[in-house]
């Protein structure tokens, strides 16, 4: 009996203790469901608008740092196309190579000038023929700068004296009278001139004739 009334106050104890703690159903606050689709939403509202206003300046292409580079890489390039485009050359030496002469080669007193073969002063290829040179003397009498046979000074009764002037060109006789002869006409010193015509031995006979 006594474990039995115990045991009655004792639940009885619990029960009362459980009503006191136990809140009432007015008390209890209501129950709110998230809304989550408005949060979402708002959230995706914030990062877009932070998207527009800051916006990532880094992913902007550096055009200016690119044309540099096609520049200097055209440049490489250019340098390049020259390098390999350039002929290898060896130095030529003039001096080792052959220089053109006349053919066949000039004679006795001549030289090859521009693939002619040129008289020296004082002589003259008189027989066209360059493989014995320039063969007469031009400055005698016989010649007088000329390859013509006399040139003015083979005349009678003239001790001759051939001047040439200017090499190649005729010359003229600067002529005298032998010992034994007159220039009674006074034209030694022109062209044409007969000479000095009279001989002292004529003259004496002929005035002795007289």
């Amino acid at each position: 009996m006594r474990s039995t009334a115990k045991t009655l106050i004792l639940l009885a104890f619990c029960t009362a203790l459980w009503a006191v703690t136990l809140p009432s159903c007015d008390d209890a606050p209501a129950k709110s469901t998230p809304d989550t689709q408005s949060s979402d939403s708002i959230g995706d509202s914030d990062i877009a608008g932070d998207t527009a206003e800051l916006p990532d300046v880094t992913d902007q292409p550096d055009q200016t740092d690119s044309t540099d580079s096609t520049d200097q890489t055209d440049l490489v390039a250019d340098t390049e196309v020259i390098e390999d485009t350039t002929p290898d050359t060896e130095p030529v030496d003039i001096a080792d190579e052959e220089l053109p002469t006349c053919e066949p080669a000039c004679g006795s007193h001549s030289t090859c000038e521009n693939l002619v073969c040129v008289c020296t002063e004082g002589f003259g290829d008189c027989d066209a023929d360059a493989t014995n040179g320039c063969e007469e003397t031009l400055d005698i009498p016989t010649h007088c700068g000329t390859c013509a046979p006399g040139g003015g000074c083979d005349l009678f009764g003239i001790d001759p004296f051939c001047t040439v002037p200017i090499v190649g060109q005729v010359g003229f006789c600067a002529p005298t009278c032998l010992p034994t002869h007159l220039d009674l006409d006074g034209d030694t010193l022109t062209i044409p001139t007969n000479g000095c015509e009279t001989g002292l031995v004529q003259l004496a006979a002929q005035n002795l004739s007289v």
